[in-house]
């Protein structure tokens, strides 16, 4: 950078050495000598003279320009932004040296890669550098690039762009590690100490700023300690643009041949491949070779088991058309969390390439139409999604439905915005081919029922004939085959039809008997050829009574009998552990937590135990109630006797052992910067919990609190989830309903996971916890199971039944059988905190913890509640 004074005094050259200096001098007196006595041409008043210089240097755009005042003031120029130490570009300086009769006026200019400098004459004190000059500086212009330093060089450039990143990062030994968790553990004492002191929402860590030394940031400084700003030239080898210093000679400056790429899946290496190698193609041949490196081996062996179901091969030249007997569907039972939308898709992709007009139907519950919609457009898939569910067109729909409007009487075209409308719009568009139709499933009940309404005879024939193929995610929701649900989608013409289902096992063997007729018609068949009773069972009644004597013995353990069940649903029926979880994620740690209810709890709990004996449901309603916070019961009629004394306690955290935890649990995790994600089967202890944390914290809904239940609106649910996935956000706990929000949704944001209350049915609390535990995740995933002693005979049914869905499907809920798993610091922190304040006060206080096992099994419910006999 060059500075001059006011007084025309010679330039201070702050950016090269003061030997340079004077070579400078020397040359440009002798070129202005020789510029003097050249002709030149003259235009009125202007006198223009171009001399073309080489000149390696890095030029910011936002100094472009610059003026000299009439009484040769020059202003500051800097030719070494932020922006030009990113690109390290070499330019061609061309200096233009204009006068006129209002003094002399010197720009600089960039342009195609150069850049032109004009001063009043052409000496020292014109022309502002930062760089050598070259001895040849007629014919030299550098016209590319200069070449990448190579990743070997000892010198990365001091600044770059937000989003660029290493090549590769450095592995932390195991000395830093250990020192990292000294520090960890020193931090979360301290936090410890503070559990319960404040109620605000103060982050106690101290940035980074607030300890900065100030240093000295000039360039001389900076340089004198060695940090300097190198770039590359040719000839020389790589220098420093401020003092000249000479980094490495060109001899040992290679290139960079090799651009090494770091994955999370394994490496794919395209060599190329020959045509005539195969006799035949396959359908993986369809999938582009982007999409094949992004798919993990479970889902391209689920894909090719897809297609051996639904169009009978995977070798292209065998399927010329689909077999004439309507094909057969598949189950996909992955665990939850592996990838099963991504995997439908990939094939949905390649189905339609080979068959385009088989015109496919997605039946989802309706909450997750939208991350259908939006996965198809964020795998950049060129298949329109129709959302029959949506109200409003899309733009594609528009055009279609201004066509149609074209046609129609004036009193029809008052109808656009009728919702029949709307949906025959859709079909249209969806039967034109080349697109997926997506609807829920009580819209499709509705629309495809057994209810005798005119208005839906319209929709019936084509929802029930017009489908080539089926898809049914969460295709465990219709298993009863007496809802009209259930009957309305085994009227479908098509049998290719496939389940998406991580727990296809819900409740009893009845249930899932009805799943597996839904997408194989021909099950029961199998069932009568398994038992070798000897005679053919035509009757439904025969065949239920055959399928209930062969489970009823997989209840009671028989190995046999749950191998002959396995084989039977095997060739249909594609089961995926979730290992991949295990290998992807840093992990999972499930705790059951036997929580010690308040006095007020248990007096209300004993209360309910004498007034609803025979009120089975009911009762345990008001248990789970009593269990979060007493104040939920206040206005039962059981509790009018004491519905004054609950009121008071509404804000009070301390009143209910699960508040109690969770506020500790919340307090604690803000700490470490990590979010908790709570879920419950009921709408009441989420509305109490948000009310009582924004009370406590201080805290705002939609900002630190979210709030999310079936009432949401899709888009707004949307809008929801991704505020609280993302990382900036000021989002802290998400308040979630289980029956709602349990299913196809992706809450990877959270890493602390609180089950409330017991769900009788436990692939719901399965598929909970895979919101947060799926693949996507980057931390820890720490699973609390709450529940009190009056809930234990509920949570022990539950294992029950997830035991015999383990044993047919092998799921182990995305990594349950991790023993390999990191120590949850924040409960110990709790657990410590609850015995120091016992001690501290005498034993008038008792801790809130009955009994917690980690990782929890079978033989912990015998050693923990004396259970021995599940069954």
């Amino acid at each position: 950078r060059i500075r001059m004074n006011m007084h025309g005094e010679q330039a201070r050259l702050s950016s090269i050495s003061r030997r340079t200096r004077s070579k400078w001098d020397d040359f440009y007196k002798t070129r202005h000598n020789e510029i003097k006595k050249k002709p030149q041409q003259h235009h009125e008043d202007d006198d223009i003279i171009i001399n073309k210089v080489a000149l390696v240097e890095n030029i910011d755009d936002s100094t472009s320009n610059e003026e000299e005042d009439d009484d040769g003031d020059f202003g500051d120029t800097d030719y070494k932004g932020a922006n030009a130490r990113k690109h390290n570009k070499h330019a061609v300086a061309v200096v233009v040296e204009k006068k006129s009769k209002g003094g002399t006026r010197r720009q600089v200019k960039r342009k195609a890669g150069s850049f032109i400098a004009r001063g009043e004459k052409v000496d020292l004190t014109d022309i502002l550098v930062d760089s050598l000059w070259k001895q040849n500086m007629q014919d030299l212009v550098i016209k590319q690039d200069p070449k990448p330093v190579s990743q070997c060089s000892l010198l990365p450039l001091k600044f770059k762009f937000e989003d660029d990143q290493d090549s590769f990062t450095h592995e932390k030994t195991d000395h830093d590690r250990e020192i990292d968790s000294l520090f960890h553990d020193l931090e979360m004492g301290l936090w410890e100490s503070q559990i319960g002191c404040t109620n605000s929402n103060s982050n106690p860590s101290i940035s980074d700023d607030e300890y900065s030394i100030s240093m000295d940031e000039s360039r001389a400084a900076r340089c004198g300690r060695g940090d300097h700003d190198a770039f590359l030239d040719e000839q020389i080898g790589i220098i420093c643009s401020y003092c000249s210093s000479l980094l490495l000679e060109i001899k040992h400056v290679l290139p960079p041949f090799v651009s090494i790429i770091n994955s999370p899946h394994n490496i794919y290496i395209h060599c190329g491949s020959n045509s005539s190698s195969s006799s035949s193609s396959t359908v993986m041949d369809l999938i582009p070779d982007a999409d094949k490196k992004q798919l993990y081996p479970h889902q391209l062996q689920g894909l090719e088991f897809l297609w051996r179901n639904i169009a009978g091969d995977i070798h292209i030249n065998n399927m010329a058309t689909l077999p004439a007997n309507g094909g057969r569907g598949c189950i996909i039972s992955h665990a939850p969390g592996t990838g099963k939308t991504r995997l439908t898709i990939v094939f949905l992709q390649t189905f339609m390439k080979l068959y385009p007009n088989c015109l496919p139907v997605i039946i989802a519950p309706r909450g997750m139409l939208l991350t259908w919609e939006q996965e198809f457009a964020k795998w950049n898939v060129d298949i329109k999604f129709h959302n029959l569910n949506e109200t409003k067109l899309s733009t594609q729909e528009m055009e279609i439905a201004s066509t149609l409007t074209d046609h129609q009487s004036g009193h029809e075209k008052n109808n656009n915005n009728n919702k029949d409308y709307i949906r025959f719009v859709k079909l249209f568009a969806w039967m034109k081919g080349g697109s997926v139709l997506g609807v829920g499933y009580r819209l499709f009940e509705e629309l495809a029922g057994e209810k005798h309404d005119k208005n839906n005879n319209k929709f019936k024939k084509i929802l029930l004939e017009s489908p080539g193929l089926l898809v049914l995610d969460e295709g465990h929701t219709p298993r009863n085959n007496q809802s009209l649900m259930w009957k309305a989608l085994t009227r479908t013409s098509t049998h290719r039809r496939i389940i998406l289902s991580g727990t296809p096992f819900q409740n009893n063997f009845t249930e899932l008997y009805n799943t597996l007729c839904l997408v194989n018609p021909t099950f029961s068949q199998q069932i009568t050829k398994a038992t070798n009773r000897g005679r053919k069972q035509k009757v439904a009644n025969a065949v239920k009574d055959e399928w209930a004597c062969l489970t009823n013995s997989i209840s009671k353990k028989n190995d046999e009998r749950v191998k002959e069940l396995r084989s039977m649903i095997e060739p249909f029926v594609h089961i995926h552990k979730g290992d991949i979880l295990e290998k992807t994620l840093p992990g999972m740690r499930d705790c059951m937590i036997v929580l010690r209810p308040t006095d007020v709890q248990k007096k209300l709990a004993d209360k309910i135990d004498q007034v609803l004996v025979d009120k089975f449901l009911e009762h345990d309603y008001l248990a789970s109630l009593i269990s979060v916070h007493p104040s939920l019961v206040a206005d039962r009629p059981e509790f009018s006797d004491q519905k004054r004394k609950l009121k008071s306690l509404e804000l009070d955290p301390l009143a209910g052992v699960k508040t109690r935890f969770l506020v500790k649990l919340i307090e604690l995790s803000i700490r470490v910067q990590e979010k908790v994600l709570v879920f419950s089967e009921y709408i009441d202890p989420l509305q109490q919990i948000k009310k009582l944390i924004k009370d406590y914290f201080c805290w705002h809904e939609g900002r630190e609190v979210i709030y999310m239940d079936g009432n949401l609106e899709s888009k707004q649910r949307q809008v929801v989830i991704n505020s609280f996935n993302d990382k900036k956000s000021e989002a802290k706990v998400l308040l979630a309903s289980q029956r709602a929000c349990s299913e196809g949704i992706n809450l990877v944001g959270a890493s602390r996971l609180v089950l409330l209350d017991v769900a009788w049915n436990p692939s719901v609390e399965r598929q909970a916890i895979c919101r947060a535990y799926r693949i996507g995740q980057e931390k820890m995933v720490y699973v609390y199971h709450l529940l009190t002693l009056m809930e234990v005979n509920k949570y022990v049914r539950q294992a029950e039944k997830d035991r015999i869905s383990q044993l047919i499907f092998g799921h182990q809920g995305g990594g349950g059988g991790n023993e390999l798993v990191s120590e949850d610091k924040l409960l110990e922190a709790m657990v410590r905190h609850e015995e120091k304040s016992v001690v501290d006060n005498n034993n008038n206080n008792i801790s809130m913890f009955e009994r917690i096992v980690h990782q929890p099994k079978e033989s912990d419910f015998i050693n923990t509640f004396g259970f021995v006999d599940l069954n």
